[in-house]
């Protein structure tokens, strides 16, 4: 470690013999680390020993070089800092240095030799003009180099290599010399790469007569070439790969090079490529691309690339023959992009042509009007798992060869079927990509991922079925207003992103939870930018094992959905919403997860208010558990009570003191004001119910005598029912009697009425219903009799079956506007022992005394011709 001083100049000293190579390393601010690091280093960076090191920029300044560890190395990086020699004071023990953009010119002979331990040399975007024999002396470890980006002049190159700049570095795995469009070599550079026997990696750019020399087949370990973002390489001969058929390389980069002619037979000595590019190359062409291929069969090519290869402005639209993908079938390829070449329409006999070994498959950014339809001639793929026909949004048919899925014809149902291994199928950004029916069937169906955003899928009333093993569903941005039970075949369904769609109305009337009902497996659910006023309260009741729910952008202005039971949830997006705080029931179903584990709840960006009415929450975001994290709360703001100033959450206690003051001035005369009103309320509900008690029985009994008069006899009893027991029959008169009186009903009063004057009597002892409540049978008979008869003595005071009949009577009589009721005074009762209601009702009414035993029997007659007389009269 080393130690560094300056001097009254301000240029630092070299570092002394007595602290050498045990002095320490001056550590870095977090602040001025983080100014220079990118944020792709911050994650695993150790810093356990870093330093600021003064170098000499092209203005004079000192500048400053970052000195950081990272996965055991010790990294030296002095990127963009203006210089224009290389820093001399750095640490000795650094591996890696990066000097990109910078100044740097001729570096002379030595330059790096005081970093012997260095492995990685990083000069790109420079000025270096020339290279030099010893300009890389004294770095025995370096493994990797790259000069990307300079002016190295290249027109002298047999003085060039002559020189041998690369001798001193014969280990070096990683060679990059792709220069600048100017510097591009024309010939062979078999002398500066003879001695690089243990090249892995080789990064150039080349011209048109450039000559893959004798040297680069010592080249023994070569598997990587990189030939891309050569502009000026247009054709590619028969013998251009030449010096390589006795190296095994493995991936050939030919990106971006403006090619326009390969050779059918170039490719022929490269048998053991594994990774071909030719992306970029728009003036290619995809036969021509594909005809290339031609040397390549029985290789072991398994990647091809050959996206953007048509120049879309000559041709708007490309259809694959049969004869295009001809040279295919005869390769093993395992991956295939056509991305972006115009295809409007591949032919069923050219898909075909693909070979069987298949397993991803990209064709992005093409013009395909049904990407679905190619799914029937893929079934011969059955290693197929990843198939992505992201953005086919440019297709616009001009005629009738191409189907336009505004007027495609809709069939009740579909069945598709699809490659046995396919798992991962994406139709992104088509804008009209089309369902071909009412129900689609799904077949052999592996399926875990389908992504169908930007669709523009607005009356998704499609039920699905097949697709039970989809993990994640994609359905976002297509506008869409769907019915319940479109998720319900989706039982496996782990990730369903629904932005940007219309589920407001549905899930707000989604009173029983039975959207998502079915859902059972469903951890994260996005539903940001949906228009959503409410949730209703059961909406998630069956997802107990959801984790995030994603409600960002929406218009909810209260949250009353219980969440208590998801002891999963560890993320609540509630952002850019209206909500002006969150109710008790809400915050205590998140404390309820947090005895689980931690939750982020996010709530920035809503109209909070700081009233009465939130000081509940208010309190709430101040004592939270430690297992709850409000995110950014503290960068949200709230509305005080006068609706006119809004304050920052950073003062929330503030807050809170003084709404508990202000609420507390009227906390008690609230509380005080309500329970008043509602014990007034209650006394006259009490009083109400006891004032009508005798209507309201009387009319809820008269409800279930109607619904049983309603059903067939033999659904009301189970059998026929007997003569004189039918449930509709009418009678002249009911006779109401205590248990007492019943030998002189039956015994005298029934033979006179019924056997001599022919009158229909009703008597509970004989024309009850049986398995009809008592209450309900006294109802019928009154509601059934056109008269009360009601035997008046001691014993029917006292039983309350005869009160409820005389009750039942006095209604009736209320409802008919009409007296119902005849008394029959059997013997002597002091008005001290009868009720008002009695009473009342006596005055009244029709009073009739019966005879004594000691009385004669002309006063009994004269009872039956009374009795009789006040019958005929109603």
């Amino acid at each position: 470690m080393y130690q560094y001083r300056r001097d009254s100049g301000g240029t630092p000293s070299r570092p002394s013999q007595a602290s050498s190579d045990a002095s320490t390393i001056q550590a870095l601010s977090t602040q001025q680390q983080d100014s220079f690091v990118s944020s792709e280093h911050k994650k695993d960076r150790l810093r356990t020993s870093s330093t600021q090191s003064p170098s000499r920029s092209a203005s004079g300044r000192t500048e400053k070089c970052e000195i950081f560890r990272k996965s055991g190395k010790l990294i030296a990086d002095c990127s963009r800092r203006n210089l224009v020699v290389v820093p001399w004071n750095l640490p000795r023990e650094i591996t890696d240095l990066k000097l990109t953009d910078n100044k740097l010119t001729n570096l002379s002979a030595g330059n790096f030799s005081r970093y012997h331990h260095l492995r990685s040399l990083d000069l790109r975007y420079n000025s270096i003009t020339l290279l030099f024999a010893n300009m890389f002396k004294g770095l025995p470890e370096l493994k990797s180099l790259c000069l990307k980006g300079n002016n190295i002049d290249v027109r002298s190159c047999p003085h060039l290599c002559s020189d041998k700049p690369f001798q001193h570095v014969p280990h070096i795995v990683s060679l990059n010399i792709k220069l600048r469009a100017h510097s591009q070599p024309y010939t062979s550079l078999d002398g500066c790469l003879e001695n690089l026997t243990k090249l892995e990696s080789l990064h150039m750019t080349i011209k048109d007569g450039f000559i893959l020399g004798p040297s680069f087949r010592n080249l023994t370990k070569l598997v990587n070439l990189d030939f891309s973002w050569s502009t000026k390489l247009r054709v590619i001969k028969e013998d251009f790969f030449a010096a390589l058929q006795s190296l095994t390389v493995r991936e050939l980069n030919l990106a971006h090079c403006n090619l326009s002619y390969i050779h059918p037979k170039a490719f022929g000595v490269l048998q053991q490529l594994k990774v071909l590019n030719l992306n970029g190359n728009i003036n290619f062409g995809l036969t021509r691309a594909c005809q290339s291929l031609s040397g390549l069969r029985g290789s072991k090519l398994q990647e091809l690339f050959i996206s953007s290869i048509v120049n879309i402005q000559l041709h708007d639209s490309i259809i694959v023959s049969a004869s295009t993908f001809k040279n295919l079938q005869h390769i093993n390829l395992t991956v295939l992009h056509i991305d972006w070449n115009s295809i409007v329409k591949i032919e069923e006999a050219a898909l075909n042509y693909l070979p069987r070994s298949l397993r991803r498959w990209t064709l992005r950014k093409n013009k395909i009007s049904e990407p679905s339809s190619f799914l029937k001639p893929l079934l011969r793929l059955t290693e197929l798992e990843h198939l992505d026909a992201k953005d086919q949004s440019a297709y616009f048919p001009r005629n009738g060869d191409y189907s336009n899925p505004a007027v495609m014809p809709k069939n009740k149902s579909v069945t598709i079927r699809i490659p046995p291994k396919l798992k991962f199928v994406r139709f992104s950004f088509g804008k009209s990509f089309p369902f071909p029916a009412k129900r689609v069937n799904f077949l052999n169906s592996s399926l875990k991922e389908l992504h169908l955003d930007n669709n523009n899928l607005r009356s998704f009333s499609v039920f699905i079925s097949g697709l039970e093993r989809v993990e994640i569903l994609n359905l976002g941005y297509n506008g869409m207003v769907p019915i319940p039970g479109v998720f319900d075949e989706f039982t496996g369904l782990k990730h369903l992103e629904l932005y940007n769609n219309y589920f407001g109305v549905t899930l707000k009337n989604d009173l029983k939870g039975e959207f998502f009902r079915k859902l059972r497996n469903l951890e994260v659910l996005g539903l940001r930018n949906n228009g959503i006023y409410n949730l209703a309260i059961n909406t998630f009741q069956n997802n107990y094992k959801l984790k995030q729910i994603i409600l960002k952008e929406n218009k909810l202005s209260k949250f009353h959905c219980r969440i208590g039971h998801l002891k999963n949830l560890n993320q609540l997006d509630l952002r850019k919403n209206s909500l002006p705080y969150l109710d008790r029931y809400t915050s205590e179903d998140l404390q309820t997860i947090a005895r689980h584990h931690k939750i982020k709840i996010l709530l920035e960006t809503n109209p909070f208010i700081c009233s009465c009415e939130s000081l509940t929450f208010l309190k709430w975001t101040i004592s939270t558990p430690v297992n709850i994290s409000l995110v950014d709360i503290d960068r949200s703001t709230c509305l005080y009570h006068n609706r006119t100033t809004r304050l920052s959450f950073r003062q929330r206690q503030r807050i809170v003191r003084e709404l508990e003051i202000l609420c507390a001035s009227y906390s008690g005369l609230i509380t005080v004001v309500s329970l008043f009103i509602l014990a007034s309320v209650l006394i006259v509900a009490v009083g109400l119910v006891y004032r009508y008690r005798w209507k309201l029985r009387y009319i809820y009994h008269n409800r279930l005598l109607t619904t049983f008069l309603r059903r067939r006899p033999q659904e009301r009893h189970g059998y026929i029912p007997l003569s004189g027991n039918d449930a509709e029959e009418r009678w002249d008169l009911m006779v109401a009697y205590a248990d007492e009186e019943r030998w002189f009903v039956t015994s005298n009063m029934l033979p006179v009425l019924e056997g001599e004057h022919g009158l229909k009597v009703y008597i509970r002892d004989r024309d009850s219903i049986a398995g009809l409540e008592i209450a309900t049978n006294i109802t019928r008979a009154v509601n059934m009799s056109t008269l009360t008869l009601l035997m008046l003595t001691r014993h029917f005071l006292q039983n309350k079956w005869c009160n409820y009949e005389f009750q039942m009577s006095r209604m009736e009589g209320i409802v008919r506007r009409q007296n119902v009721m005849i008394f029959v005074v059997c013997e002597d009762i002091p008005t001290a022992e009868m009720s008002v209601d009695v009473l009342r009702a006596m005055k009244t009414g029709q009073t009739i005394d019966l005879p004594g035993q000691t009385d004669s029997q002309k006063d009994m007659e004269a009872f039956w011709c009374m009795l009789l007389q006040q019958t005929q009269r109603h």
